[in-house]
């Protein structure tokens, strides 16, 4: 009888470990190429994904999406040339599995190698995006006056010429902007800085950067945000 009761505790014991395992297994990232990310929010069921350019010869991206590890029932095709997308209409309370495919020139895959994933939130939640973050190490920080953000970045191709910077005041929804944005700190050489002015204090603000060459938007690098002072 002793001995059955400590097969049965050890098997309990294996049943627990297998499942803390698993848990540990949920990433929200950053996984693979694209350094994916999964953030709950901000509205109820849903869930917003980002990430970083791989390919920049016409890349497009597909997101699928499941509620199962690997198992994606759903898909939104041909997303756009984007690097950040809210998930919508999502049983709150549900973990979903998420992976970017990449969409070369021509509609050829690129494949994916990460995934991520995250519980849909049953109340509206704010989505803090730490930096520093993407191939540009792109951080926003609040300002030293009121109404400002600091940002600061790194620069990753070596013949990008300028900076354009886009925000909004949700993920991915990009409603302002600053054309060409002069660096502040120009003899820092590779490494730039500049102030965001005429912002609503105390308001959570998203960023992203579009490096240029020969008059031209490269890609929407992956975003930042921050609160304004």
């Amino acid at each position: 009888m002793k001995r059955f009761s400590v097969v049965i505790f050890l098997l309990g014991l294996l049943v627990f470990l297998s499942g803390a395992s698993s848990a540990k297994a949920f990433s929200a990232g950053p996984v693979g190429r694209n350094a994916l990310r999964a953030y709950p929010g901000p509205g109820v069921g849903e869930v917003t994904i980002d990430w970083q350019r791989y390919f920049l010869d016409g890349e497009n991206f597909s997101l699928h999406y499941g509620t199962v590890p690997g198992g994606y029932q759903w898909v939104a095709p041909y997303i756009g040339y984007i690097s950040t997308y809210t998930v919508r209409g999502l049983t709150p309370g549900k973990r979903y599995f998420f992976a970017v495919e990449g969409i070369r020139t021509g509609g050829s895959s690129a494949g994916w190698d990460g995934e991520v994933s995250a519980i849909a939130p049953s109340a509206p939640t704010t989505v803090v995006i730490g930096g520093p973050i993407g191939r540009n190490s792109l951080v926003a920080k609040t300002g030293a006056k009121s109404g400002t953000v600091d940002l600061t970045w790194k620069r990753f191709f070596n013949d990008t010429q300028l900076y354009s910077i886009v925000y909004g005041l949700q993920p991915g929804k990009f409603i302002y902007g600053v054309l060409n944005a002069v660096d502040t700190t120009p003899a820092d050489v590779g490494n730039y800085t500049y102030t965001i002015g005429a912002l609503r204090p105390g308001v959570r603000y998203y960023f992203a950067l579009v490096p240029q060459r020969n008059g031209q938007a490269i890609y929407v690098s992956t975003q930042t945000s921050a609160v304004a002072r």
